[in-house]
């Protein structure tokens, strides 16, 4: 775990203000480990010895001897954990305060690097050491992470804010990542890639660079931390599967990509068994120097170095001499010289006819289409030579280190300091260049036509200072010389036209190789060309090699390629005759119907890998083509989905899933599953009048029910009397007034039962008054006779209403409007008066009257009146 506080200048400011002799001498320096043995009381009191003291037996002594795996000193001490199965992991928490100026660096705008070449970066392909550097998110299980939780998944790297996706931003700030990476390990046999490897083993590691939280906002494992490693676990049998991933938290690295590869880089160094680089009072170095040559120590802070190194404590006040190449190397080995080391075996520089010296970088030709003029300083002892022609006249080179990549004019982070040497044919030193405040190299001078070589090395700095050990990496060539004058050489490469050494032939389902007849030239460089003429495929570009390999391809399509050959001066052969090869088909993978069996209510999960096979051994992915009829599909992506029936559904149900080998090939097969019926509780629903003029209720159960249709009920009643029934509807008559909890229970023959409760007021009707009659209404039977002063009307009126309860007689109210005065003075009154009592019946007929007459009813019994009825009013 890589700090970022940088406290040199701090430190300077207080040296500067502290009196003479007031300045403590800082404790000696006491080393542990790998050939310093140590007992737990040796310890000094910290973290790592309280959690040694509290193991137990076999876990204690994991620990010791883990610990006793490699070297540290006690400045390691604060940032060194234990778990609790005995594993050490540096981890640490750190002020983010010297973060604030990013914005202030010079960043160009990055080169634009595509989705599909962004995840497809390589340092070395075919290395069978892998460092991969994973962006895309991550679930943890099973590892010694996930302590505290069965499942992690950590969230993919995000700066803007939208983690839908990638933008072009992002995808620029993960190639550079992922170059910085690469140039630190560039010096060994080690593929760092941003493509994630078809296997992981005990030699391949997992550089997760994910948030400080995990998808549902969870603390990661050690979450204020800028990264937690475990140490010395690379080659481990159980590395890739239980100590890995190195957690990089790019959010705690102010998401600035400088921060986040150099503590990458520094967590996969405790991976191989590294420790920090420290002094006497600091648990990190943070480096010395300025400008261009400033220098951080990778396994210390390097953050604002721009030359970053492997170390092995040749600065003043180092904390340890720990050899990191040396112990690096034993783990994955230095990788193979790529140029002659002499004056005897140079590499031709490819310059073209204009005389201008071209080279790609990685995020640019992320695939090395273009291979020329470029190299790596893989030891401290390496010196890559080159040959060219050159015409009479100025003569300009500059070889640059990786930083040229990374578009940043501070915190450069790169590795090599490079010292550049022109020399003539014999040997002559003419120009060298290595300036003491720059890491690249520029050759300026005036040369005669002729061959001349160029020298690359890495080498230290006298001013910062710093040794030539650390100052290995990548180096490109650029820059232009005065073109050669070739007499007028028209004569290309031999054999003309060119020749197959081994024609195309198939190495996979996605790639086709081929080898050219090597061809010669008089003027000692030879590029290739391997031109796709059929099928629809790319073609390889100038290179220098004469074998290539067609990339990407149609599984089972036939491609047909030539080969031609130029020389230095552009003098190009006739293509050879067209050679056609076909990749390899590819087998459709193998899908079976399966009948499996679940409950009513009941989830499944299906492993459809297990129902699936492929001869060609794909990784394969499952999609569901028609969904269930009677329940859901959720597609874990995983090689199992989650089948769900509806809700107290039970019978035959199935769906139709598809399994895909990522080259084109699909099949088809059904997952029947049969849902059994399970007993579900019926469901209990009671009603009753909420009052009540008798001791008489009636009950009901309407409504309830139960889910299995064919279910004959049970009823039990508990009418809060200390009495109940069975029947379905019952009527129960109380023998007190008052209010009860009334409780129906219905029960399935299972045994399943529900219950559901009303409360009822029943009354005495001893006690009661009557209740109030019904409607009142009335019909007339009418006759008239005469008419003038002899008209004369009769007839009768049928009064009725409706029964009242409790009711022994009905009173009916009768007035007949009296009218006195005249115009404004005029009134009408009425005034009511019992008239006659009824009986047994709920209507009365009386005679018609000439007049308007005013009837109302009320209700009598022993124990009152009721209210009267409506008003009606009758006239003739």
């Amino acid at each position: 775990m890589i700090p970022f506080n940088s406290p040199l200048i701090v430190a300077a400011v207080a040296l500067a203000l502290t009196p003479v002799g007031v300045l403590a001498k800082p404790d000696p320096i006491r080393h542990f480990g790998k050939k310093s043995p140590f007992t737990i009381d040796d310890l000094p009191a910290s973290k790592a010895k309280t959690k040694l003291k509290a193991l137990r037996g076999n876990r204690r002594q994991k620990a010791m001897n883990w610990l006793h795996s490699f070297a540290f000193t006690d400045r390691d001490l604060k940032h060194l954990h234990i778990d609790d199965d005995g594993g050490v992991l540096y981890g640490d928490v750190f002020d983010l305060s010297d973060l604030t100026e990013t914005s202030s660096d010079g960043v160009e705008q990055p080169l634009a690097v595509s989705a599909a070449d962004t995840f497809k970066l390589h340092s070395k392909p075919g290395a069978s050491n892998i460092i991969y550097i994973d962006v895309n998110g991550h679930t943890l299980s099973g590892t010694a992470w996930n302590s505290g939780s069965a499942s992690i998944q950590a969230q993919p790297y995000d700066s803007d804010g939208d983690t839908t996706g990638f933008s072009a931003l992002e995808l620029a700030e993960i190639a550079e990542i992922w170059h910085r990476v690469a140039e630190d390990y560039v010096p060994f046999d080690v593929d760092v890639t941003t493509e994630e490897p078809g296997s992981f083993g005990p030699t391949t590691g997992r550089l997760l660079i994910t948030h400080n939280e995990d998808a549902a906002g969870n603390p990661m494992p050690y979450a204020s931390a800028g990264g937690v490693a475990y140490v010395n676990v690379w080659g481990r049998s159980n590395y890739a599967s239980y100590y890995s991933p190195a957690l990089v938290y790019y959010n705690n690295l102010a998401t600035f990509p400088p921060y986040i590869a150099e503590a990458a880089s520094h967590e996969m160094g405790h991976n191989l068994s590294l420790s920090h680089d420290g002094t006497s009072t600091q648990s990190y170095y943070g480096g010395h120097g300025t400008g261009f040559v400033s220098w951080g120590p990778i396994m210390g802070v390097g953050y604002y170095g721009n030359v970053t190194q492997w170390s092995k404590g040749e600065y003043n006040d180092a904390s340890q001499t720990e050899d990191d190449i040396a112990l690096i190397g034993q783990r994955l080995t230095v990788r193979t010289d790529d140029h002659g080391d002499d004056l005897f075996n140079p590499t031709a520089l490819l310059i073209d006819e204009q005389g201008n010296i071209s080279v790609t970088s990685p995020e640019a030709d992320p695939h090395n289409l273009a291979p020329y003029n470029k190299g790596i300083i893989e030891t401290r002892s390496d010196v890559d030579f080159f040959a060219f022609d050159a015409g009479s006249g100025a003569l300009e080179i500059t070889v640059t280190p990786a930083w040229d990549s990374f578009y940043r004019s501070s915190r450069r982070g790169a590795n090599l300091d490079i010292q550049a040497t022109l020399y003539d044919w014999d040997g002559q030193v003419i120009a060298s260049s290595d300036p003491l405040d720059e890491t690249d190299a520029r050759i300026n001078a005036s040369v005669e036509n002729g061959q001349y070589l160029l020298a690359v090395s890495g080498v230290g700095n006298d001013v910062t200072p710093y040794s030539d050990y650390g100052s290995v990496g990548q180096y490109f060539i650029s820059g232009a010389v005065t073109p050669f004058s070739t007499n007028n050489d028209t004569t290309p490469p031999n054999p003309d036209p060119m020749s197959w050494s081994v024609a195309p032939y198939s190495v996979s389902r996605t790639s086709i190789a081929m080898q050219a007849s090597p061809a010669s030239d008089d003027s000692g460089a030879v590029e290739y060309l391997f031109s796709c003429v059929s099928g629809g495929c790319g073609d390889s570009g100038w290179q220098t090699s004469n074998q290539y390999t067609a990339m990407d391809l149609q599984a089972g399509t036939a491609y047909g390629f030539q080969v031609t050959a130029r020389d230095a001066y552009g003098n190009e052969t006739q293509p050879s005759i067209v050679a056609s090869a076909a990749t390899a088909s590819n087998a459709n993978p193998q899908s079976n119907d399966a009948n499996i069996t679940t409950a009513e209510d009941q989830s499944l999960s299906i492993e459809l890998s297990a129902l699936a096979s492929d001869d060609d051994g794909d990784p394969l992915s499952f999609t569901i083509q028609s969904p269930p009829a009677n329940g859901s599909v959720v597609n874990h992506n995983n090689g199992s989905v989650m089948y769900t029936p509806n809700a107290d559904f039970y019978g035959a149900d199935s769906f139709v899933y598809s399994v895909h080998d990522g080259f084109g090939g699909s099949s088809a097969a059904s997952v029947t599953i049969e849902v059994s019926p399970v007993n579900d509780a019926p469901v209990a629903a009671v009603s009753a009048p909420a009052d009540n003029a008798t001791l008489t209720v009636a009950f009901s159960s309407a409504g309830s029910f139960d889910p299995d249709t064919n279910d004959a009920l049970s009823y039990q009643w508990n009418f809060g009397d200390g009495s109940g029934s069975s029947a379905a509807n019952p009527s129960h008559s109380y023998s007190a007034a008052g209010t009860y909890n009334v409780t129906l229970t219905v029960t399935d023959p299972g045994g399943l039962s529900d219950s559901a409760s009303v409360t009822t007021t029943v009354n005495n009707p001893d006690n009661m008054l009557p209740g109030t009659p019904g409607a009142l209404s009335y019909s007339v039977d009418k006759v008239v006779s005469g008419w003038g002063w002899r008209k004369t009307i009769s007839g009768t009126v049928l009064l009725g209403w409706g029964r009242a309860e409790l009711a022994s007689e009905y009173e009916v109210w009768r007035c007949e409007e009296i009218t006195s005065g005249r115009g404004k003075n005029k009134t009408t009154r009425c005034d009511y008066s019992s008239w006659l009592a009824v009986t047994g019946e709920t209507r009365y007929t009386t005679p018609l009257i000439d007049g308007a007459v005013h009837y109302k009813v009320r209700a009598r019994n022993a124990n009152g009146v009721s209210d009267f009825t409506n008003e009606v009013v009758v006239s003739p």
